[in-house]
């Protein structure tokens, strides 16, 4: 048994919907669904009634809840008391983000700030496998700051109560494709019909802006995902090698665009826009993190 189970039962408790539970734990429906029947074969009875709508839980699903929530609010307590006995130094400033936002952004970020940090060590992670891990991180007080894209069509489903949010900058994803010898795309975006392209995985944080943008803008295209990746770095590879357009950073193509060995698939198809924000705990109080916490509003 998984703890991670054990909050999903909870949460589609508390939703009575699929779908809804899915995109607040931050994985694809199908992944949810079949950790609920792990849970429900790990105790060897159906925990929902899934004639019904919305869900709800059985007899034994009703008398299960409370065991579940007992269970996760010890191990949330027993992970906060081991790590508030062996977390780093105060003196470290400890960031959690995006591989690209590592790259292209915190280095300017911290040379900004470099003056008023007064922190001995910066510590950046970026090997969380999904926004779930970040955000527990972050509400386990593993990491002070969580910087990530956000964008205006609302597929950022972080709680802002629990997770303050502030806006950083700006940045943009652009649709991209080898060119040719002529420096021309050699994949065409159709007006309607079908269009292979290189995607991010549904864990992916990219994954819900590009989604949303393409139902909102391609409504007459149907978009086949001819290989799928988590990284950007991976569909950059991809895309080089010509296996298809793909949606990336502005600033990650940005010497591409330059050389030409990657071009826009049409000069006139806009961009995604997108906010580069930082997120903390609203429970974390240690007083190196208000500090810095007032001075990113600055930036």
């Amino acid at each position: 048994m998984e703890l991670k189970w054990l909050e999903d039962f909870l949460s589609l408790c508390n939703t009575g919907n699929f779908r809804a539970s899915s995109e607040q734990r931050f994985v694809s429906q199908p992944a949810f669904s079949r950790r609920i029947k792990s849970l429900e074969s790990w105790l060897g009875t159906d925990l929902f009634e899934r004639t019904r709508y919305p869900v709800c839980p059985t007899e034994a699903g009703q008398e299960f809840k409370p065991i579940a929530e007992q269970i996760v609010r010890l191990s949330e307590q027993a992970r906060s008391d081991v790590i508030s006995r062996t977390r780093i130094s105060q003196h470290s400033l400890n960031f959690a983000t995006l591989q690209t936002l590592a790259q292209f952004f915190i280095p300017g970020l911290l040379h900004e700030m470099e003056a008023d940090l007064g922190i001995g060590q910066i510590n950046i992670r970026t090997d969380f496998r999904s926004v779930e891990d970040y955000l527990n991180a972050l509400e386990d007080n593993l990491v002070d700051f969580f910087l990530c894209y956000d964008d205006s069509s609302g597929s950022n489903y972080i709680d802002r109560d629990r997770f303050p949010v502030k806006t950083l900058g700006k940045g943009e994803l652009l649709l991209v494709s080898k060119s040719d010898e002529s420096g021309q795309t050699i994949h065409e975006l159709p007006k309607s019909g079908t269009c292979s392209i290189l995607q991010y995985n549904m864990n992916a944080h990219l994954f819900r802006p590009i989604r949303n943008h393409s139902i909102r803008h391609f409504g007459n295209i149907e978009f086949v995902t001819t290989h799928e990746a988590a990284t950007t770095a991976v569909l950059r590879a991809m895309c080089l090698q010509g296996y298809g357009m793909t949606w990336l950073p502005r600033t990650v193509v940005a010497d591409d665009l330059l050389e030409g060995t990657l071009v826009p698939v049409a000069p006139d198809l806009a961009g995604i826009p997108l906010d580069i924000v930082v997120y903390r705990n609203r429970e974390n109080d240690e007083p190196h993190v208000d500090r810095i916490w007032s001075q990113l509003e600055e930036v």
